[in-house]
C-alpha cells in the first residue's frame, strides 16, 4: 500500500483523493479542523477490557452523582422532609436508583446513546411553585423532638410528595405518548438551538436564590468549595498524579467535584471540633456543622430496595398536572439538545427520527415509574456525562451501562445514602453554585450554531430570556394577582406563568419559527450536521449503531415495522402525498 493511501475501519483501502463531487465536501476546512482533533480512545460501540469499564463507569458515577443528589436536597425544605435526614436519605436512594435505571434502559434500548438520566431540574421548579399552595411547613425536627412531632411531619411529607408523584406519573404518560407515538420527531423540526438555549439557561440562571440561601449559611464555606472546584477542574486539570509503573492518573481532572467536597467537609469536621463554628442554631455558621445530625446514619438501614407506592397514595391534582406538564415538555426539548451534543462528541450521525422518538419515550417511561416509586421528582439526560466524554474522548455505551449499574447499587446502600443527607448546607450550596452555573452555560453554548450577528436572532433570543425572567418573577411575587374566579384555573395560569424554563422555551420556539429567518441563519443545519470523518467508505453513514440489540434481522424483514415511530426503519411520516419530505 503506498503512502498516501489509507486504511478505513475495515481494512479498506480508500484513494488518496477524492473521486466525485460528494467527497469533496469531506475537504473542506471546517472538516480538516475537526480532523485535526484527538482520536477518541474508544468508541461508541467498542468494548474496553471489563476493569477498564468498571474505572471508567465508577468516574462518570462521580461526574453526575452531585447533580443526582443536588435535587432531592433542593427539594427537601419544599416537602418538609429536610429535618428528617432518615426519611431524606430513602428519598436519596430512591433517586439513585431510579437514575441508574432509567439509564440502562435508555443506553440499551432508548436513543442508543451515552448519555446519563438523572434527576432534573426541569422538574424541580414546577414543584417548587406547586408546593407553594402548601404554605409552611410544620417547626423542624430536633433532638428534642417528640413521637407525635415525627408523626406531623411523616404525614406532611409524605402527603406533598404524593401529590408530585401523581402528577409526575400522569405528565409523563403524555412525554410516553410523544415519544412513541411519533411527536417527537415531528417537533424536531421545530426545535432549533435558539429554543434549546433559552430553555436550558433558564433552568439554571432560575434557581439561583436557591443555592444562594443555602450559600448564605456560611458563605467562606460555601465559596471555599466553589474555588476548589473551579481550581480543580479549570488549573489543575492539566497535572497528572505520578503512579507507579511511570503512569499517570489526571486525578484533577475527573474527581473536582468530589476532591472539592470532601475538603471543605473535613474543614467543617475541624471547626466543628475546635468549637469554631457555633453551636447555638440562630448563631451565623450552624448549618456548617457536622454534628447536627448525629443519629441519621445510624438510624438508616444498611438495605434497601425502592418500591412502587412506598411513600403511601398517590395523589393528582389539575394544577399539579399541568404543572409538571410544563417540566415534561421542558425536558423533552433539554434532551433533544443533547442527543444532537452527544452525537457530536461521539461522531456518529446525528440520531435518526427513531431513535430521538424512542429516547424521548424511555425518558416518559422512566419518568412514570419515578412517579410511582415516588423520587419526588423526573428524568433527563445529563449534559455532565456528555461533557465527560468530551474530556476522556472515550464514548463507549457500556460505561454507560456499566454506570447505570453502580448507580443501581448505590441506590439500595441506605448507609451511604444517609453519609450524603449529612453533608454541611453551606458545602452542599457550593456544589449547586457550581452546578447551575454550568447548566446555564450548558445551554447558552447551543448559541454557537447561530448567526448571532442576525438583528433577528438577537431579539428571539433576547426577548425570551428577558419573558421567562420577568413574567414568572412578576407572577411568584404576586400570586393574588391572577384572578379568573376559579380556584383551580387560578392556579394552573400561576404555575405556568410562573415557570420561567417553559415561559422561554415557548416563547423562542413560536419567535424562531414565526418571524423569517434562513435555516442556516437559525442554525438549524450546522446545529444537525453529521461528522463527515465517520461517513463508512462505501458511502453509508454509519446509523446502524441507532439499531436496537436484538431482532434486527426481523425488523428489516417484516414490512409493517418501517410504520412504527420507533423501529430502526421507520422513516418519518410523510409530508404530502408524493412522499418526498417527510417529517
Amino acid at each position: 500500500m503506498s503512502k498516501d493511501q489509507s486504511d478505513d475501519t475495515n481494512g479498506n483501502v480508500r484513494p488518496p483523493f477524492p473521486t466525485d463531487v460528494e467527497e469533496m465536501e469531506e475537504f473542506t476546512p471546517e472538516v480538516n479542523e475537526r480532523k485535526r482533533d484527538p482520536p477518541l480512545v474508544f468508541r461508541l460501540e467498542e468494548r474496553p477490557p471489563w476493569p477498564t469499564v468498571f474505572i471508567l463507569s465508577f468516574q462518570i458515577f462521580l461526574a453526575v452523582f452531585s447533580g443526582i443528589l443536588s435535587v432531592p436536597l433542593i427539594l427537601s425544605s419544599y416537602i418538609c422532609v429536610a429535618s428528617d435526614k432518615v426519611a431524606l436519605s430513602k428519598i436519596v436512594g430512591t433517586n439513585f436508583f431510579l437514575s441508574g435505571l432509567i439509564t440502562f434502559l435508555q443506553a440499551t434500548f432508548g436513543s442508543r446513546l451515552p448519555v446519563m438520566q438523572g434527576s432534573t431540574m426541569s422538574y424541580l421548579i414546577p414543584a417548587t411553585v406547586i408546593m407553594g399552595f402548601h404554605g409552611d411547613c410544620p417547626p423542624a425536627l430536633t433532638a428534642n423532638s417528640t413521637t407525635e412531632d415525627y408523626e406531623i411531619i411523616t404525614n406532611e411529607w409524605q402527603s406533598r410528595i404524593g401529590e408530585l408523584q401523581g402528577a409526575i406519573a400522569l405528565a409523563s404518560m403524555t412525554q410516553l405518548f410523544i415519544g412513541f407515538s411519533g411527536v417527537c420527531g415531528m417537533l424536531t423540526r421545530f426545535i432549533g438551538p435558539i429554543t434549546v438555549a433559552a430553555t436550558i439557561s433558564l433552568i439554571g440562571i432560575s434557581l439561583f436564590p436557591v443555592a444562594g440561601s443555602m450559600c448564605a449559611t456560611h458563605w467562606p464555606i460555601a465559596g471555599l468549595t466553589v474555588f476548589q472546584i473551579i481550581l480543580y477542574s479549570q488549573i489543575l486539570e492539566r497535572f497528572a498524579i505520578p503512579l507507579p509503573g511511570g503512569r499517570r492518573f489526571s486525578l484533577f481532572r475527573f474527581f473536582p467535584v468530589l476532591l472539592a467536597m470532601l475538603t471543605s467537609w473535613g474543614l467543617c469536621g475541624i471547626l466543628t471540633a475546635t468549637n469554631v463554628l457555633p453551636g447555638d442554631e440562630s448563631g451565623y455558621g450552624y448549618q456548617a456543622r457536622t454534628d447536627i445530625y448525629p443519629d441519621t446514619i445510624p438510624n438508616a438501614p444498611w438495605f434497601r430496595v425502592p418500591y412502587p407506592g412506598q411513600w403511601g397514595p398517590l395523589t393528582v391534582t389539575a394544577a399539579g398536572f399541568l404543572g409538571m406538564m410544563a417540566g415534561a415538555m421542558t425536558s423533552i426539548v433539554e434532551s433533544i439538545g443533547d442527543y444532537y451534543a452527544c452525537a457530536r462528541i461521539c461522531r456518529v450521525p446525528p440520531p435518526p427520527v427513531h431513535a430521538v422518538n424512542r429516547g424521548i419515550g424511555i425518558e416518559g417511561l422512566g419518568c412514570i415509574l419515578a412517579g410511582l416509586i415516588g423520587s419526588g421528582n423526573g428524568s433527563t439526560t445529563y449534559g455532565e456525562s456528555i461533557a465527560i466524554i468530551g474530556l476522556t474522548r472515550i464514548s463507549s455505551r457500556i460505561v454507560v451501562q456499566g454506570a447505570g449499574a453502580i448507580l443501581l447499587v448505590v441506590g439500595v446502600f441506605g448507609k451511604i445514602n444517609a453519609v450524603f443527607t449529612t453533608l454541611p448546607q453551606p458545602i452542599v450550596g457550593g456544589v449547586i453554585l457550581s452546578t447551575f452555573s454550568v447548566v446555564a452555560s450548558v445551554g447558552l453554548s447551543n448559541l454557537q450554531f447561530v448567526n448571532m450577528n442576525s438583528s433577528r436572532n438577537l431579539v428571539v433570543f433576547g426577548f425570551s430570556l428577558f419573558a421567562g425572567l420577568t413574567i414568572p418573577k412578576y407572577v411568584n411575587s404576586a400570586p393574588d394577582i391572577i384572578n379568573t374566579g376559579s380556584v383551580i384555573l387560578n392556579q394552573l395560569l400561576t404555575i405556568t406563568m410562573g415557570t420561567s424554563m417553559f415561559i422561554g422555551g415557548l416563547t423562542a420556539c413560536f419567535l424562531d419559527n414565526v418571524i423569517r429567518g434562513t435555516r442556516e441563519e437559525r442554525g438549524m443545519d450546522k446545529w444537525k450536521m453529521m461528522p463527515d470523518e465517520d461517513k463508512k467508505a462505501d458511502g453509508t453513514t454509519g446509523l446502524s449503531c441507532y439499531d436496537l440489540p436484538f431482532g434486527m434481522s426481523y425488523i428489516r424483514k417484516w414490512t409493517w415495522t418501517r410504520y412504527l415511530p420507533f423501529s430502526p426503519t421507520f422513516q418519518g411520516f410523510k409530508l404530502c402525498r408524493r412522499g418526498r419530505e417527510r417529517l
